[in-house]
């Protein structure tokens, strides 16, 4: 990877490797509670979590999450979002957030290094998790706005080698002295190749991502389930 001279960058997935959830399920059960919707939402998690398990890739089964927020105005979603985060954060942050990748970050920060928040999820969750993090930029996943509503569709889902790719794009447009990448899943295995430092999150007795850091000895920051 090309370094210059200017500071660090870090690249952080989020779901599962900054906060303990999904940014976009625990979003839209949010949401759903305020709404007074809650098994209409449980109903929706429930056909992806179905169509999934049947072997339906996650490049298909993430887009369908988003037809919930189909109509919807940007503005209002970007209120609930910072609703949840704010919820999260203040009634249980060990619960909501990876502790130890958090503070690590933090001190990444704080040393001066940029924090680039990749993910599958959209701008709405990203943006008011970016404020908590003190993110300098988003990478994720496009929604289609019409007059200024959500349509319920998507661009090409932040996923894998997209992943990998809208790093390198960053990484082209401003060098940095060293870029690290924190990821928890298999499919951030690309981005992570892509970068000067990976950092594996990892749960419990790890997984795929965890056995190709052993092999490619990578740092592991290991975490609670």
């Amino acid at each position: 990877m090309r370094a210059g001279g200017g500071p660090g960058v870090v690249f952080a997935d989020v779901d599962g490797t900054l906060i303990r959830g999904s940014s976009l399920i625990d979003l839209l059960r949010y949401d759903a509670g305020a709404r007074g919707a809650v098994d209409a939402a449980e109903a929706l998690v429930e056909s992806v979590r179905r169509a999934a398990a049947s072997g339906v890739p996650r490049t298909r089964t993430a887009p369908l999450l988003y037809s919930w927020w189909a109509g919807l105005p940007v503005a209002e979603v970007a209120d609930v979002a910072e609703q949840w985060v704010r919820a999260g954060m203040r009634a249980d942050r060990a619960g909501f957030v990876h502790s130890a990748v958090v503070d690590e970050v933090a001190a990444r920060r704080g040393a001066g290094d940029a924090l680039v928040l990749v993910s599958a999820s959209f701008d709405a969750p990203l943006a008011a998790l970016a404020r908590v993090f003190d993110a300098t930029g988003v990478l994720c996943t496009p929604m289609v706005v019409v007059g200024g509503r959500y349509t319920g569709e998507t661009g090409t889902p932040m996923l894998g080698e997209r992943k990998a790719r809208a790093v390198r794009d960053y990484l082209a447009r401003a060098p940095s002295r060293c870029s690290t990448a924190y990821g928890d899943h298999i499919s951030d295995l690309e981005m992570l190749a892509a970068v000067d430092e990976a950092v594996v999150v990892a749960e419990g007795a790890g997984g795929p991502l965890a056995a190709e850091a052993a092999a490619r000895g990578w740092r592991v920051v290991p975490v609670e389930r």
